[in-house]
């Protein structure tokens, strides 16, 4: 992922992460998603966002 890029990444135990990339300023235009993941509990659901230029993902729970 380059230095302009921005990250967002969709996980839960159990199921293999979504993850959508942001890499030009016309992607920011337009709503992006990730595709539908299935987990039979929802309650560990973690969304990570990795913004341009740093390593470190900011994560939510729920």
């Amino acid at each position: 992922m380059g230095n302009d890029c921005i990250a967002g990444q969709l996980s839960v135990l159990g199921v293999r992460p979504r993850r959508v990339v942001i890499d030009s300023t016309a992607d920011t235009d337009v709503y992006r998603f990730t595709a539908m993941i299935g987990a039979p509990d929802r309650a560990g659901l973690r969304l990570c966002f990795t913004a341009a230029g740093e390593t470190d993902p900011e994560c939510f729970h729920a």
